[in-house]
């Protein structure tokens, strides 16, 4: 998969798209930006695809009009909406992989240590 939805921030991962020019108004933006919450890139990939599915889907949907949505709400509206379904799709992501997601002893071990560092660095 192409990372074009992605950006790399000191700390994570972002999901980016760009608003397409027929939609800024509508939007009230030319770039929507969210953070991923993960700093593993394997972990950003996917979250990274669904959301830009999604975002499309909406983006489809303010074309059409031919719902509620893209005819009778304020760019500010669209934004919260965007920002609700992207969290939303975010913690259903999250919650899926915890469920299915066998456990990881390499991503645990890792975590451990970092969190000894994290800990040693602290009491200094």
């Amino acid at each position: 998969m192409s990372t074009d939805y992605l950006v790399r921030t000191p700390s994570s991962y972002c999901f980016r798209l760009v608003v397409p020019p027929d939609l800024h108004t509508a939007v009230g933006r030319k770039e929507l930006r969210y953070s991923l919450r993960t700093g593993r890139l394997c972990s950003a990939k996917p979250r990274a695809r669904l959301l830009a599915g999604r975002v499309q889907h909406l983006f489809r949907a303010l074309r059409n009009r031919d719902d509620d949505m893209g005819e009778h709400l304020s760019a500010t509206k669209i934004t919260e909406v965007i920002k609700g379904y992207v969290r939303e799709c975010l913690n259903d992501d999250f919650e899926a992989r915890i469920v299915s997601a066998p456990v990881e002893r390499e991503g645990l071990a890792e975590d451990s240590s970092n969190l000894d560092f994290l800990l040693e660095a602290a009491k200094e």
